[in-house]
């Protein structure tokens, strides 16, 4: 302090506000890698569980399958049938199992972090999740594609339906493998990581805070109505993304409503927050 005023160094800032400043930019890229990681972590917990409902579903069509060609197998030995013709919806079935063979691969193959910002497999990526899976059941069947031919007819419908069953259940295993690791990771992240990242966001919150509070009347609307409010506000948006589930349903305000609303007025949101950390903390 000289004559009242703030000691400034050559930029004509004070050191107070140099290191301010420095903490916004920190805050920013701290908030911004928590927003990534965050949809990063929900985009590997939903295709967790879409790999594991479509898993559910081709293990009921899988059995349905193998029944209804193992019927027709045993009632179409003769190899000069008097109806040559496949039974009505057989050929359909078959289709689309081998269809979500393909879905489940396609999934499954946003499981891993670098994919998960992908819109779908190619064929050839498709191709190369088939070539590194094996055979469960001992027959040492190499599979080759997942599709199934168009000229499919009664002599060779079965052969194609258990090939079928038998890239599923390799397919299975893989995804099963893989969703497992992902519920391992995800559970490791959220337990032990995500608790110490949105500690230190709050603290960087409470930091600013307290700028807000110590700064002087002239310097207080410009540490309010700059960069730190626009962070403080980001960061109460990214605790109510957080927190979202535990707003009550019968809240008129939808979580984007009211993170509008905190973003309008953030000296309400912190003042709330003041007010519950005294009640915490308070003697009984």
């Amino acid at each position: 302090m000289h004559g009242g005023l703030p000691v400034s160094d050559k930029t004509g800032k004070s050191p107070g506000r140099l290191w301010t400043f420095a903490l916004e930019w920190l805050v920013t890229v701290y908030a911004t890698a928590i927003v990534l990681g965050s949809i990063v972590l929900f985009m590997m917990s939903t295709t967790s569980e879409q790999v594991r409902e479509l898993i559910a579903e081709q293990n009921a069509s899988g059995l349905k399958l193998w029944s209804n060609l193992e019927y027709y197998r045993d009632h179409h030995r003769d190899p000069q049938p008097s109806d040559a013709s496949l039974p009505p919806g057989l050929f359909d079935e078959l289709v689309e199992f081998s269809r979500r063979n393909g879905e489940i691969i396609k999934t499954v193959h946003r499981l891993r972090i670098e994919n998960v910002f992908s819109q779908g497999s190619s064929w050839e990526v498709t191709q190369q999740y088939i070539n590194h899976v094996g055979a469960v059941d001992g027959s040492h069947v190499q599979f080759d594609h997942y599709g199934v031919d168009p000229h499919t007819d009664t002599t060779s419908v079965v052969q194609q339906g258990m090939y079928q069953i038998e890239l599923y259940q390799a397919i299975r295993d893989y995804a099963q493998d893989l969703c497992n690791y992902a519920k391992w990771f995800l559970g490791a992240i959220t337990t032990y990581l995500l608790p110490v990242a949105y500690a230190l966001l709050g603290a960087f919150l409470y930091a600013f805070r307290s700028f807000a509070r110590r700064a002087p009347e002239q310097e207080t609307a410009s540490l309010l109505d700059r960069n730190s409010r626009f962070l403080m506000a980001a960061i109460a948006g990214i605790a109510i993304s957080l927190f979202s589930s535990l707003i009550p349903q019968s809240m008129p305000l939808s979580p984007l409503a009211l993170a509008f609303l905190v973003g309008y007025s953030i000296e309400v949101f912190t003042s709330r927050l003041d007010e519950l950390v005294r009640r915490l903390t308070r003697k009984p």
